[in-house]
Order: structure tokens, then sequence, then C-alpha cells
């Protein structure tokens, strides 16, 4: 996902190119970072595994988003940003839940998924003890209190992009290096025309003279 953001956000050569060539680049990327972090990293992947991996991240991180969005719209006054994120991770569970739930009808038939659970109305449900109802109350406590789980894949991805931050930088800097060697360059190209064009000059006037000395002092120290 890092590389991907990274090449196709990247206006020097995230354009002007074909798919093919975009994909390579994004598998040489994940190789160089794979062979730092191979801790981390040890899956070699190829370009199509990278591809559909895009494609199943995207996805969850856009259901996500979708999901925070609509806990986002619902935060009301004295709300925490932990309680936003406690709500979204509801909503992103229970999108996947219903996507389950439709891949087991599908299987099923034209079956009712709810006749399993249908009770008779003669049927007599016994009443809880005193101590069931009280094991009943610490577990509802007890799975209130847990923290949100986050999807793996979604976790996953945040830690590949926390992993390759610091390469990203680096080929920040390395482009802005090789900005200041192009600039460098050409400025020294400009000061030895200028310097060949007095010096091809049989007549120099005298600030000609003195442009001419500091070029030659500049470029041959």
């Amino acid at each position: 996902m890092y590389a991907w953001v990274t090449l196709s956000q990247n206006a020097a050569i995230g354009t002007n190119q074909n798919s093919q060539t975009f994909w390579k680049s994004i598998s040489e990327m994940y190789e160089e970072a794979r062979a730092d972090n191979s801790k981390f990293m040890g899956q070699q992947r190829t370009i199509e595994s990278l591809r559909n991996r895009y494609r199943r991240l995207n996805t969850n991180v856009t259901k996500w988003l979708g999901a925070y969005k609509e806990a986002y719209a619902q935060k009301s006054s004295g709300m925490s940003d932990a309680d936003v994120e406690t709500i979204a991770q509801k909503f992103y569970s229970g999108e996947k839940d219903r996507g389950c739930s439709k891949r087991s009808r599908t299987t099923e038939g034209d079956e009712d998924p709810n006749d399993e659970i249908q009770v008779s109305e003669t049927s007599t449900i016994r009443r809880p003890t005193g101590r069931d109802r009280a094991k009943g109350k610490r577990k509802r406590k007890a799975t209130a209190s847990q923290p949100p789980v986050v999807p793996d894949d979604y976790t996953e991805a945040l830690n590949a992009m926390r992993i390759t931050r610091e390469k990203e930088i680096e080929a920040i800097n390395k482009i802005g290096e090789i900005k200041m060697q192009k600039l460098a360059l050409n400025t020294l190209n400009n000061k030895m025309n200028m310097l060949n064009t007095l010096m091809g000059k049989s007549n120099l006037s005298p600030q000609e003279e003195v442009v001419k000395n500091r070029l030659m002092q500049e470029l041959f120290p």
C-alpha cells in the first residue's frame, strides 16, 4: 500500500508510465523494503500478488473510513475520539459480518437462517438464579470493557506504512540531492561556456577581464 501511494502521488515518476511499469516499480520498492525488514516482511510476493493485496487492503480501508465517517456523524457532546473509534469498529465489524451472512445464505439456498433459533410459544425458559445472573452480569461487563479489535489486515497495513516511513523520507532526500546536483552542474556548464566565450575574444573590456579572472579562480582554483 505504501509503495502504491508513494509512486502514484510522486509527480516526478507517478505519471506517464503504463500499468506494467508502475507495478514493476511497486514490486521493486517492496523487495527493497523487505530486504531491510525481513523480520516483519519475510514473504516474497509476485506482482499479481501485490495487485490482489492492494485491492483487498483498499477495500477494507474504504470500509473502515466509511464506518468511521458514520460513527463521527453520531458523535455527541462528551464523546471522545476513542468512543468514536469504538463505534466505528462496531460498524466495521457489522459490515464484515453482513458479508459473511450473505455468503452463508447463498450456500444454504432458500432456507430461513433464523429457523434454528425460533422458540415455540409453549416453551418455558428457565429464569436464571441469582448466581447465574451474577455470572452473566460479570461476563457482559468483561465483554464491554474489552478494547475494540482492529482488523489484522488493517493493522498490518499500518505497520508496513510505519516500517517504510523512513524509506520515504530517504527517497525524498535523494530526489532533493539529485535536483541540487543537476542545478550545480547546470551552473558549472554556464560558467564554463561564459569563460570559453571570454577567452575566445581578442579585445576584452576591463569589466570582461574582471569577469574572466573571477571565473578562472572559481573554476580552476
